[in-house]
């Protein structure tokens, strides 16, 4: 017997070994320090704006003791590690004239709104004093790469208002890329602000910004694409150095101008990096220069376009029907790209003009269109909970219920896998209880046979 028990006990200290091996505790979800990437790995940059940056977001907000409150915010869901930010343009004040000041950019993590998040301490933040009353861009490094998820960049001003200054930050107003379920922007304005931001360039990534939440979800029943033109006439036309527009028909309620696209757009037999161009979609009013005095609706960039591929611009649900809309091309090398001028014309109700005047229908690109209507699948929300019922005793807690019967008992913390509580307050694998269980019995009975 004693043997026996002398193997049992061997056996239950390696059950227990290998238990505190094979089921640790559950580790942080949070990236180490240590596995952050340095800035040395290739990066992409991720552009949030289109159009004219425009003074727009002054910091300047004070409070009856003249200290600034005024801070703009934008909330974010990273996919991938990113290390640093930038602005094409910020104004402020100068030394001269007693307006410079100091701002501060700083990064959280995000939690569950814009008030409790910026109780917490930044993970990033970096002082900035600013002496330019023209304005110019600026990049805010990190020295390290911070893990993907969710967080809010705030841009806010320190320096207090004096008798005898007058300090001013002034952010660049801009049209977002983003919905708001992807940036939300906040702070003294709910409107966007134009930035960027520096991923590390992943591979299987190609949207780096998550959408935040829940949210709506949009269906595009698209309609049979219409071709704008015919065949090519076997001419090309380098757009690199002029604007290329093309005005829509007017697109019918209820649908949407959902793409267009450029057949077979040339880039003089370059397949690599360089064929890029630019496009600003504004709304038709009356004439193309009044059209062009107004804010454009959308807008965006083509990158490394390669020879002879379609190149499609997708507007989305952007562009709705009852009205007709004016598309800006241009090419923004450094390598050409461009069209196919049309061989047969048809316009199908399409206006072609280049820098402003109006072209002869033959110099339409081979191009096509689309339009579509749109299905609105609302966010889901959770369903009602379920009373639950149960004919056990009165100290039961059913699945998923709140404990009653008593009121003083902590929620337990759930394992991890493979693990459970007992055996005091240490871990054990099941088979180990069950070992010391089987152990303590037999010594209770060795103990009886020796009396």
């Amino acid at each position: 017997m004693k043997k026996l028990l002398a193997a049992l006990i061997c056996a239950l200290c390696l059950a227990v070994a290998a238990g505190l091996c094979v089921y640790p505790a559950a580790a942080s979800e949070d990236v180490p320090e240590e596995n952050l990437p340095t800035v040395d790995p290739p990066t992409i940059r991720v552009i949030t704006y289109f159009g004219d940056c425009k003074v727009g977001h002054w910091l300047n907000v004070f409070d009856e003791s003249y200290n600034c409150t005024g801070y703009v915010s934008v909330v974010f869901s990273a996919a991938a590690p990113f290390h640093q930010f930038g602005f094409p343009v910020i104004w402020s004040g100068t030394d001269e004239r007693l307006s410079s000041a100091e701002g501060r950019f700083a990064v959280y993590e995000f939690k569950d709104d814009e008030e409790t998040t910026m109780k917490g301490t930044p993970v990033f933040a970096e002082d900035v004093w600013f002496r330019h009353d023209s304005g110019y861009g600026l990049i805010v490094p990190m020295e390290k790469f911070l893990p993907a998820g969710k967080y809010m960049l705030v841009v806010s001003q320190l320096t207090p208002r004096t008798a005898d200054t007058n300090p001013y930050i002034v952010m660049p107003k801009s049209n977002s890329l983003y919905t708001n379920n992807f940036l939300q922007f906040g702070g003294i304005s709910d409107s966007p602000f134009a930035f960027y931001v520096d991923f590390l360039k992943t591979d299987g990534i190609e949207e780096y910004f998550l959408p935040i939440g829940t949210a709506e979800q949009k269906v595009f029943h698209t309609d049979d694409a219409i071709t704008i033109t015919g065949e090519h006439d076997g001419a090309a036309h380098s757009i690199n150095d002029e604007d290329y527009a093309m005005l829509s028909p007017v697109i019918p309620d209820g649908k949407v101008l959902h793409d267009l696209t450029l057949i077979s757009a040339p880039t003089w037999s370059n397949n690599g990096p360089g064929s890029n161009m630019s496009f600003m979609v504004y709304k038709w009013n009356s004439n193309y220069e009044n059209t062009l005095k107004t804010d454009p609706v959308y807008g965006g960039t083509v990158k490394n376009h390669l020879d002879c591929a379609d190149l499609t611009l997708d507007f989305e649900d952007r562009l709705p029907g009852g009205a007709r809309y004016l598309i800006v091309m241009r090419g923004t090398g450094p390598m050409s790209i461009g069209f196919w001028n049309a061989k047969f014309i048809k316009s199908n109700g399409w206006t072609s003009y280049i820098n402003g005047e109006r072209v002869s229908p033959g110099t339409i690109a081979l191009s096509r269109y689309t339009t579509a209507t749109v299905e609105i699948i609302p966010a889901p929300t959770d369903a009602p909970a379920e009373t639950a019922t149960s004919e056990a005793g009165p100290d039961a807690t059913p699945s998923g219920g709140s404990q009653t019967g008593n009121p003083s008992a902590e929620t337990p913390t759930p394992a991890s896998s493979g693990t459970g509580k007992g055996c005091g307050t240490t871990l054990l694998p099941a088979a180990a209880c069950h070992l010391l269980i089987v152990a303590g019995t037999l010594f209770a009975a060795a103990k009886r046979k020796r009396k």
